[in-house]
């Protein structure tokens, strides 16, 4: 139970770090809190719905100057999106 809240508080951390839209919040932090987020919906923890998709999109997200190595990583395993047939 603690770690299923310990998640779901980090990921509503990560939600209002990408929701700020003030120059407050550095590039790279954005970006590391798309990827965590990403991380959640990927393995579905916190109360958080699993999703590869919405887990893409967050990942592509931190990955969108191509300098975030391990959202490229994980986005090489589970396929990027111009890539996948839907």
């Amino acid at each position: 139970m603690f770690v299923r809240l310990l998640y779901k508080s980090a990921n509503d951390c990560f939600k209002q770090i990408l929701n700020d839209n003030t120059a407050n919040i550095c590039e790279r932090t954005r970006e590391d809190a798309s990827y965590w987020s990403g991380i959640i919906h990927l393995l579905g923890i916190g109360g958080t719905k699993k999703s590869v998709k919405k887990a893409r999109i967050l990942l592509e997200e931190a990955n969108k100057d191509d300098d975030h190595e391990q959202a490229n990583e994980l986005l090489n395993l589970i396929g990027k999106a111009k890539y996948i047939i839907a």
